[in-house]
């Protein structure tokens, strides 16, 4: 697993062409530098973190390709500082969110409140299984599934690494 989200990582800093300094250590569940919530940790090049933004984009349901243009336009300002760093998550990004936010036992195995108001509902990824269809996966109950990329019926939420 630590290597999957090495790989995640590497990918996330080669196509956005940022690296993060960490000074603070986080949690996940935490909240993250531009408000998210701390998803995924991980040790590569020092201690990084996947945040999820705090709430679903709207309008609540988009396709896939709104999906892909509503993160890659998200911006927030905490502070003095404005994050528009965030892009719509690969499908094992999706996956962490799930397990260490919705579905009450994180990765280790250890229970938690479910946190990020997370729907029981269709969320999308940014990864494609081909020309025409996306990987989605059901929060009600953890299960991914390939659908049509431009079917409005899927929530979104946006992540960032830091």
């Amino acid at each position: 697993m630590k290597k999957l989200i090495g790989l995640l990582v590497v990918i996330f800093i080669v196509s956005t062409g940022q690296v993060f300094a960490q000074t603070t250590t986080y949690k996940l569940g935490d909240t993250g530098p531009a408000g998210g919530i701390v998803f995924a940790q991980f040790d590569f090049f020092g201690y990084h973190n996947l945040e999820a933004a705090p709430s679903d984009e709207l309008p609540r349901y988009m396709n896939w390709s709104d999906a892909v243009k509503a993160c890659k336009d998200k911006s927030v300002t905490v502070g003095n500082k404005t994050f528009t760093d965030w892009v719509l998550p690969l499908k094992e990004m999706l996956n962490l969110m799930y397990v260490n936010l919705k579905s009450g036992k994180d990765t280790s195995g250890a229970t938690y409140t479910p946190v990020g108001g997370f729907y029981d509902d269709w969320y999308c990824s940014s990864s494609e299984v081909n020309v025409s269809d996306a990987r989605y996966q059901d929060f009600g109950d953890g299960t991914p599934y390939d659908g049509y990329k431009y079917d409005v019926s899927n929530r979104v939420r946006c992540v960032r690494a830091f």
